[in-house]
């Protein structure tokens, strides 16, 4: 999971050819007919229809054993991979799937996505090349994850978020990570800012940079994507490893063998290549609230050697503060209520369609008047 949107994109949503399987071993037979995506097929007429349950199972059995009677959706389509993509980073985003995702490109296993309603993404650069390919994503309605994600909602089967194949740089950015607050004085912005910058195997090379920069909130920030050399990372030696039984054990340590330990403790979590923080105070920003989500574009730049720009980012960030005090939660100091919270909505012609109702404290107010 991560949060950029990165550009360079082939969507892939639409009609594609399908079929439905009474369980994952079978095999597609020669005719096709077609479904879109994203959808779910027990909405689109097939003999796989909706199934509600509040408390119980769907199905009969103990974990992890699912029915012999499992949907199975197999979706196919051709794709031409632009010529300009040839030697970049090619992964395939899935949005969602319910509930688990195989996937094979022109007849080669690839991987497999357990979650019902996050993304998979899979690196296809090793098997893409210009020119057409065939993809299969092969869906399976119940799974072990099925007992992990059962509770009080309608069960459908099918993709139900975008698909499309993206590519990158070789250093590319991976994930950003923003932490967006109030001070106690309710006025003044407190951001953190992780940026991780994804590299391949062989390793980060040196000479590239990430700025950020908020438009009105100060200068562009700057800093050096540094590899870590983890030929100096610390190695530890039997004694050390001695030290970590005695200490997870509960034993006494004597003065001497908690410094020690602080060191080796520290060892235990080394840095990471390629992450970049930041930690900013604003003074005087505008305050998000349902009622005015004022917010500031965030900007993220990752430069190669040369100074060009390899990729960016525009996030648009909102400063507030999230508290509870007792039974009460408060919004940038003011309480307000929540309707709907773990509430599943479900549209009669689509299936899956959720809906948080959140109430500001003029709500409140105006309910508590009436």
């Amino acid at each position: 999971m991560h949060s950029v949107a990165h550009e360079d994109r082939l969507p892939l949503d639409g009609r594609w050819r399908f079929q439905l399987l009474p369980s994952p071993d079978d095999q597609p037979g020669p005719d096709w007919s077609e479904a879109d995506v994203p959808s779910v097929w027990t909405m689109s007429g097939t003999w796989d229809r909706p199934h509600y349950t509040n408390v119980q199972m769907p199905f009969p059995g103990d974990p992890p054993d699912t029915p012999a009677l499992n949907p199975t959706g197999v979706y196919e389509r051709d794709i031409d991979v632009p010529e300009g993509w040839a030697g970049r980073r090619i992964v395939l985003h899935v949005g969602a799937a319910e509930s688990v995702l195989l996937v094979s490109l022109d007849g080669v296993e690839i991987g497999v996505g357990k979650d019902s309603h996050l993304a998979s993404e899979f690196d296809l650069s090793t098997h893409l090349r210009p020119g057409r390919h065939t993809l299969t994503l092969r869906v399976v309605k119940w799974s072990d994850a099925s007992y992990v994600e059962d509770q009080d909602q309608w069960w459908h089967g099918g993709i139900t978020r975008s698909v499309y194949l993206y590519a990158t740089r070789d250093i590319y950015l991976a994930d950003v990570r923003i932490d967006a607050g109030l001070a106690d004085d309710l006025t003044t912005g407190v951001l953190d800012v992780t940026v991780m910058v994804g590299f391949p195997r062989s390793g980060l090379t040196s000479g590239w940079t990430i700025e950020a920069a908020i438009d009105g909130l100060g200068e562009t920030l700057s800093a050096d994507v540094i590899p870590i050399d983890r030929a100096s990372l610390r190695r530890w030696s039997l004694d050390d490893q001695r030290l970590m039984y005695r200490a997870a054990a509960g034993l006494p340590l004597s003065a001497e063998d908690r410094a020690t330990w602080d060191d080796v403790h520290a060892g235990m979590v080394p840095p990471l290549d390629g992450v970049v923080t930041w930690h900013l105070e604003a003074p005087g920003v505008a305050r998000w609230s349902a009622e005015r989500p004022d917010r500031y574009p965030l900007r993220i730049v990752l430069r190669d050697p040369t100074g060009a720009i390899a990729e960016s980012m525009t996030v648009q960030v909102g400063f507030r503060r999230v508290e509870i005090e007792g039974l009460d939660l408060l919004i940038n100091g003011a309480r307000v209520y929540i309707r709907g919270i773990n509430r599943h909505d479900f549209d009669q012609r689509t299936g899956w369609l959720a809906a948080i109702l959140v109430l500001s404290a003029d709500d409140v107010e105006r309910a508590e008047r009436v």
